[in-house]
């Protein structure tokens, strides 16, 4: 055996081995990384769906507690309470409730004293002249008040789920004479449950806090009074910060049959309830595991294929001279994207490599430059579509990291909306419209490049402006109040304008700080640099809430300025898409002295 040929085979092996090494090393734990996020990820999907369904079910079954309390409400209000008030002929209102509602069995109407007047019942023979005192039941009380009361589920006959529903009876607007009160029977809510399926063994129930089931596919658990405190997606429906929240939330539980299942739930909003949808594990995870199956035989299929391909790439590399003649001849003739791949271990592979170095650095001097000036002008460009000028110069002068690349920041927002444009623009013609628009935008846009914001999106009148970024500012929520109180005083000087031109129009500001995620959204070639988070949607539903004149503001913002702004209370607000009232300011004036510009 010759040394050349004994090398040769030393130079195959050596290539071989550590070909399966690195790329066999390589793909083995791509894979696994690979399906280790598979299996999370399509466990969120799995729950997402089922909070779907929970939803849809949930909404169904609040549409059909409002549809009774709708029909109770047009009984309320019957020529004969205006006329003649709580009589013995408001029976005859009372019947047409049953007729109507057939879940509804008996109705009651009490008078401001609280005792019986006018009952009938589908179930039972109501004693003529029976006067109850139902003056301490909570549905009165709450009622009497004018306010609709919806009652704790409870079982007649220790089977048969009810709830009580109960609302003012009016007069006039705000004059309670009486109360009318209804007694409802759920069962009808298993129609809604029953038609809930996912896939062959998936199911939805609906249940309450305690426990109690209120309807299930199968009835009979119903009317047994089955209950479900003991099981841990019972509890999750009703944890804070469980299902109400945002994203997917779904969990492995037993249901009452002692089976395995994965569940995701929905609350009901108005009631103590919650829809809670179940599959068995093997079916919910019948995808996954398919998926996962797939992956895996693709992951052996790569690695077969790898090892084969390094085999063949070992074997050619034993030519090293031809090649390095090659490369030699193509950089000479100003390839400089050409690379000799020679491993040789010896004085060929350190003049390859030269080579190689010298090309890189041409080539790399040629591209960088290219790159740079395209980078530099595309960062330019994304600047002045969301900054100030100032705040454009001072980070194109800054340099160093992107300034658009996703995080997490406290930033102050402001959400701008105009009242009355609705209307403005439905009467006025599509050109006056926009000539107005381009007007009002540039006088906002002034005072917003004036306090260095950042512009978010401009949506017909709305204007979206977040402080603090992409350049730090300590005092952004000073920056922002400023400029809403400066926008509110402009826009009070253009108002006698625009009503001589008959614009009936007026501006109303949401402002709140609070952390959210910045970055860019889109696709190639529209791309918006945005931020989303709980507080741009505050800012959003105070906005929509506020009149002409206000800023309207919650009270943790306000308490950043509260030393330095002058604020009146504007009163609890129940803002859509929250659970709880939000305390309300509306900012009136700066008292500070100093201002941010």
């Amino acid at each position: 055996m010759t040394e050349g040929g004994g090398r040769r085979r030393r130079l195959v092996r050596d290539y071989y081995l550590i070909s399966v090494l690195l790329i066999g090393g390589g793909l083995i734990t791509s894979g696994l990384v690979e399906l280790f996020f598979r299996y999370f990820e399509n466990r969120d999907q799995i729950a997402l769906f089922q909070r779907e369904v929970a939803s849809g079910a949930a909404f169904k079954i609040e549409q059909f507690v409002h549809e009774i309390e709708r029909t109770m409400k047009g009984i309320t209000k019957s020529r004969e309470i205006v006329t003649k008030g709580i009589s013995p002929e408001f029976q005859f209102e009372l019947r047409k409730l049953l007729l109507i509602s057939p879940p509804v069995t008996d109705a009651l109407a009490l008078d401001e004293s609280g005792f019986g007047r006018v009952e009938v019942s589908r179930l039972r023979t109501v004693p003529p002249g029976q006067r109850r005192d139902l003056s301490a039941s909570p549905a009165f009380r709450q009622a009497k008040q004018g306010k609709s009361y919806f009652g704790p589920v409870y079982f007649v006959r220790g089977s048969e789920p009810y709830m009580t529903i109960a609302m003012p009876i009016e007069r006039f607007a705000g004059e309670v004479i009486g109360v009318l009160q209804a007694e409802v029977n759920l069962k009808y809510i298993w129609d809604v449950i029953s038609g809930v399926r996912l896939g062959k063994a998936g199911y939805a129930y609906a249940v309450t806090r305690s426990g109690d089931l209120v309807a299930h596919p199968d009835i009979s658990l119903v009317l047994q009074r089955r209950s479900l405190a003991g099981i841990p997606q019972a509890r999750e429906a009703f944890a804070e910060g469980g299902p109400g929240g945002a994203g997917p939330r779904g969990a492995k539980g037993v249901n009452l049959q002692g089976a395995s299942v994965f569940s995701s739930s929905a609350r009901i909003p108005g009631l103590d309830w919650a829809v809670i949808v179940e599959q068995p594990v093997e079916e919910a995870y019948e995808r996954l595991y398919a998926s996962l199956l797939r992956t895996s035989g693709l992951l052996l299929l790569g690695l077969g294929t790898a090892l084969l391909a390094s085999v063949f790439v070992a074997r050619r590399v034993v030519r090293p001279l031809g090649r390095l003649r090659e490369g030699v001849e193509k950089i000479g003739a100003g390839d400089f994207g050409y690379r000799i791949e020679l491993k040789t271990g010896d004085e060929i592979e350190a003049l390859a490599e030269e080579f190689n170095k010298m090309g890189a650095a041409l080539q790399e001097a040629l591209s960088d430059k290219v790159r740079r000036e395209v980078e530099e002008a595309e960062r330019v460009n994304r600047m002045k579509r969301y900054l100030s000028p100032q705040i454009a110069e001072a980070v194109l002068k800054s340099g160093g990291e992107d300034p658009f690349r996703v995080r997490r920041r406290e930033v102050t927002v402001i959400f701008l909306d105009l009242r009355g444009f609705t209307n403005f623009s439905d009467s006025t013609e599509p050109e006056e419209v926009f000539e107005f628009l381009r007007g009002y935008h540039g006088e906002m846009g002034r005072l917003i490049f004036k306090y260095e914001g950042t512009t978010e999106r401009f949506a017909g009148d709305g204007i979206m402006v977040f402080f603090n970024d992409p350049i730090p500012q300590e005092d952004h929520t000073d920056r922002a109040v400023q400029m809403a109180l400066e926008m509110q005083a402009r826009v009070r000087e253009l108002r006698p304008g625009w009503l001589r031109r008959g614009y009936d129009l007026d501006l109303g500001v949401g402002l709140a700080a609070g952390y959210a995620t910045l970055g860019t959204v889109g696709f190639e070639g529209r791309m918006d640099y945005a931020a989303i988070g709980n507080v741009t949607n505050l800012a959003a539903r105070l906005s929509s809430e506020a009149k002409g004149g206000q800023i309207l503001t919650n009270q943790r913002t306000l308490g950043r300025v509260e030393d330095r702004a002058e604020a009146e209370p504007v009163g609890e607000l129940q803002l859509k898409g929250l659970t709880r009232p939000v305390p309300t300011f509306n900012i009136v004036r700066w008292k500070a002295a100093q201002k941010v510009v």
